[in-house]
């Protein structure tokens, strides 16, 4: 017969035990457990068909001796006796980052993040959080972690593109140490394009620009970019195209002697990022 114990705390345990392999060819009609009282004095706590028992009100740091046998109409068969010492177990810490593919956070710019990791142990883990290789984070009012006995949380509001980052768990008990590392991304839209625009190719009627790539793709590939124009007369954004695809563009259809500034933007699948303007150009031919 299979006797062991499922939970022991200070003050409780938690008893199993199984089936014998032979029931001595008669119906088993219960089992018997009982608990040594003494010396040698046997207390019974169980007759019964249950195959568990819950023992309360131990005292921590005393140990507690059990034993069951199964009965039938034949008689008692083989006792099974288990020693309980009652204490609560240390089991080493854990964090659970199955939620997490490839162990990645991918944030919106601009929200708000709560990644909750499951935790456990026992004792209770002690829970540090690192960002990068700085010390550990502490409250800064936007950036906390709240803990408790099965969770770990990294809040973080109005998440910032600089909140990307490498981020160590580390969790400690008396039973040991266990480290995880996660990565935060923060996805949004793509900074400004790089200065400068320049002209080439300036004529009565247009212009080709040209302008660089945005240094911060916004953790998402740029798909557009929005070029708009001013005049010196209206002095009104009009757009001129919202749909280029590189970063060079001839503008036609400008009016011989008057002045412009153009602003470029880059677009991706978060939204338009902020613009670009150039120095005034006035179109007119080069001679």
């Amino acid at each position: 017969m299979d006797f062991k114990t499922l939970l022991v705390t200070r003050d409780s345990c938690t008893l199993s035990w199984k089936k014998p392999m032979s029931d001595g060819g008669s119906r088993i009609i219960a089992y018997v457990l009982e608990v040594l009282n003494g010396e040698d004095k046997w207390k019974e706590l169980l007759r019964s068909k249950n195959m568990q028992y819950s023992a309360k009100d131990l005292v921590e740091g005393r140990e507690y001796k059990y034993r069951v046998k199964a009965t039938n109409d034949s008689g008692d068969g083989p006792v099974k006796e288990l020693t309980v010492l009652a204490k609560d177990l240390n089991v080493s810490p854990s964090c659970d980052l199955r939620e997490l593919p490839n162990l990645n956070y991918i944030a919106k710019e601009g929200s708000t993040v709560r990644l909750k990791i499951p935790i456990s142990g026992k004792p209770v883990p002690v829970v540090t959080w690192k960002k990068g290789e700085d010390e550990n984070l502490t409250d800064t009012g936007r950036v906390c972690v709240e803990s408790t006995a099965v969770n770990t949380t990294l809040l973080i509001r109005d998440c910032q593109r600089t909140d990307a980052s490498k981020y160590t768990i580390t969790l400690r008990n008396a039973a040991g140490t266990k480290e995880s590392t996660i990565f935060v991304r923060v996805v949004g839209k793509p900074g400004i394009p790089a200065a400068p625009i320049k002209f080439k190719e300036v004529t009565a009627d247009g212009a080709t620009l040209k302008w660089g790539v945005p240094k911060d793709d916004g953790g998402s590939e740029i798909t557009n970019y929005i070029l708009e124009k001013r005049d010196s007369i209206t002095n009104m954004w009009v757009t001129v195209s919202s749909t280029v695809d590189t970063n060079t563009f001839r503008v036609t259809g400008l009016h011989e002697g008057t002045e412009y500034i153009f602003r470029v933007s880059a677009e991706n699948k978060y939204g338009i990022g902020e613009g670009l303007k150039s120095d005034p150009m006035v179109a007119k031919h080069p001679f």
